[in-house]
């Protein structure tokens, strides 16, 4: 399966307390340009931030949702505010905290359409 490219990677879970995060977010960030280039170019940056997990492009009000890890509050005040708002292009970010989540890794398998 990992020569055909339908197994990608393996992963453990770990207790994030135990790596002393306390705090999980999302930052909704709205853009000034939606050109392919800088989207691109932003999408790089934003997964190159320790904190954070996993970053989406969507559709809607805003044009990414990135989901980052942090010890408290004020961790999450300075990412958002050194890493995220002084960015060139970023017009807008809306912060939200996660209270509770709960994650499925399984995929369903669908029969190829012919």
């Amino acid at each position: 399966m990992r020569d055909t490219g339908i197994l990608r990677g393996t992963h453990v879970e770990v207790d994030p307390k135990a790596l002393g995060i306390g705090l999980e977010a999302l930052f909704m960030i709205e853009l000034s340009k939606h050109e392919r280039g800088t989207v691109d170019q932003f999408m790089d940056y934003v997964v190159g931030v320790p904190e954070v997990r996993s970053a989406f492009l969507v559709t809607g009000r805003y044009d990414l949702i990135v989901h980052v890890v942090v010890q408290d509050t004020r961790h999450l005040k300075d990412l958002a505010l050194d890493q995220f708002t002084n960015r060139p292009g970023v017009t807008r970010i809306e912060t939200s905290i996660i209270f509770d989540a709960r994650r499925r890794y399984e995929l369903p398998v669908f029969r190829p359409v012919r």
